[in-house]
């Protein structure tokens, strides 16, 4: 398998967690490993939201992501 490709795309993802999430250190992403819940967890702590609202961010993040796949 070609991993460059791969990369590149892990590489896009982060920068698009950055961006949505700008309080985020890198320290903090890393620790995340790509896990939904993980991520859940870390924005429940960093903006102080319960998990509700958390699930709520995160999916209306993730709408937005397969929307720019698409187009």
């Amino acid at each position: 398998m070609i991993w460059d490709p791969i990369k590149d795309e892990l590489r896009d993802l982060m920068n698009n967690v950055k961006e949505q999430w700008i309080w985020f250190i890198d320290d903090q992403i890393d620790v995340i490993e790509g896990k939904r819940n993980h991520l859940c967890g870390k924005m429940q702590k960093v903006y102080v939201i319960d998990n509700d609202e958390a699930e709520k961010r995160l999916a209306d993040w993730q709408k937005l992501q397969r929307e720019k796949i698409r187009s």
